[in-house]
């Protein structure tokens, strides 16, 4: 059973989590903070986004089960698998999504997200590493759920960088 301050130490972590973002959002929105604007064209795209996302779930989640299945030994524990497979998908549907330009509504300021991102990732990643420090990440040669602290991270770091190559790109068709 876990301890009284543990507990604690929980609840503060998703009380901090909510403040930061709320404050994420605040700064985020221009206009109007509390709703999101979107047109027609980035609907079309993110419901396009959300497809690919879906499928590349399926597919995850068949591979996944095979392997699992034919495997002698398990090699991942059901919640990590479960969450990888997660990540990987809204990996799919960001990218997809950024590069079409329908990620961020038209009333978000890209860089105050991307830098929180940039922010998230790197505590992620210090987090990642005490996990690997304690020896928490694969116990008895099965990977645990501390691995999606590095998914994490990376999905976030891969959402920054997709932003910023597309600022780039766009930075260079408007000058042409």
């Amino acid at each position: 059973m876990l301890n009284f301050e543990y507990m604690l130490g929980f609840l503060f972590g998703v009380l901090c989590a909510l403040i930061l973002i709320a404050l994420i959002i605040k700064l985020s929105r221009k206009g109007h903070p509390g709703k999101c604007i979107v047109d027609e064209r980035q609907r079309l795209v993110r419901g396009t986004g959300f497809k690919y996302a879906f499928f590349t779930l399926m597919i995850y989640d068949v591979i996944l089960a095979f392997l699992m299945e034919f495997c002698l030994a398990p090699f991942i524990t059901a919640p990590a698998a479960a969450l990888l497979g997660i990540c990987l998908s809204i990996a799919v549907f960001a990218v997809y999504c950024i590069w079409n330009d329908g990620y961020y509504t038209l009333n978000e300021n890209p860089k105050v997200i991307t830098t929180s991102f940039l922010l998230i990732a790197l505590l992620n990643l210090i987090n990642f590493g005490r996990y690997v420090h304690e020896g928490e990440v694969v116990v008895n040669h099965v990977i645990e759920v501390p691995i999606v602290t590095l998914a994490a991270a990376l999905l976030l770091l891969l959402v920054a960088f997709t932003t910023i190559l597309k600022s780039v790109r766009r930075k260079g068709e408007d000058e042409e």
